[in-house]
């Protein structure tokens, strides 16, 4: 269900950004938009609506009432006991096919590269999180991932058919703590918020000069000894 609903999801986000730029891919790509597009989408559903949309705002209200289906059925489930919701279209499909679509079908988005960033990898499970692996590693077409997460958010690097990524082969990592603390301009802009927000509550002598205010913010930052214990 989880696989459904975040392909909805995701195919309206996209749909949504490409609606609010419409002004930008001319006025004839701008008529395929609400013409061939909601047609070749409609195409990737293995059950085509009863009404076929005549708009990309029809298509986007088509969507959203499909995943308002599994909304209600979530909602009612403590009572009914029962998932019943019919799944109208195959894991990935849409998240896949309708960037493939927007290639084929606008000469403006013709070879456009579609990146779908998801954040706080850490909330999902690790099932949820194995079939974002299966979208990393088996992407199709013009179309890739980012995905962002705490240090401890990542459980599993597996996929749904038992596959595993690997760091630089699938995907590449990006440790953005290690990354920006290794530069100095940001250790710098560090220093100058603590110094900032002390000022601000009196703690700071406004007069003194900032390389003053960093020696005395180095200073008073207590560095405990590996054999000291805290107690909370």
């Amino acid at each position: 269900m989880f696989q459904y609903f975040l392909d909805l999801w995701l195919a309206q986000a996209l749909l949504t950004q490409l609606l609010n730029g419409t002004d930008e891919v001319g006025d004839s790509n701008r008529e395929l938009l609400n013409t061939e597009v909601p047609k070749a989408i409609c195409e990737l559903f293995d059950e085509p609506p009863a009404t076929a949309p005549t708009s990309l705002v029809a298509l986007m209200d088509l969507l959203r009432n499909y995943q308002r289906e599994i909304d209600i059925a979530i909602n009612n489930l403590p009572i009914t006991r029962t998932l019943d919701v019919r799944i109208r279209t195959g894991p990935s499909r849409l998240i896949f096919g309708v960037p493939q679509v927007l290639n084929r079908c606008l000469p403006r988005l013709k070879g456009t590269v579609f990146l779908y960033l998801l954040d706080e990898m850490e909330n999902l499970s690790i099932s949820q999180q194995k079939y974002l692996n299966t979208l990393v590693r088996h992407r199709k077409g013009k179309c890739s991932f980012r995905l962002g997460a705490r240090l401890y958010g990542i459980k599993t690097n597996d996929t749904l058919d038992g596959e595993t990524n690997r760091p630089g082969a699938e995907f590449d990592v990006l440790e953005l703590d290690a990354y920006w603390r290794s530069r100095k301009q940001y250790n710098d802009f560090c220093e100058r918020l603590c110094i900032r927000r002390l000022q601000a509550v009196g703690y700071f002598n406004d007069q003194s000069d900032e390389m003053t205010l960093k020696r005395i913010l180095a200073s008073s930052l207590d560095e405990p000894s590996p054999d000291r214990k805290s107690v909370v």
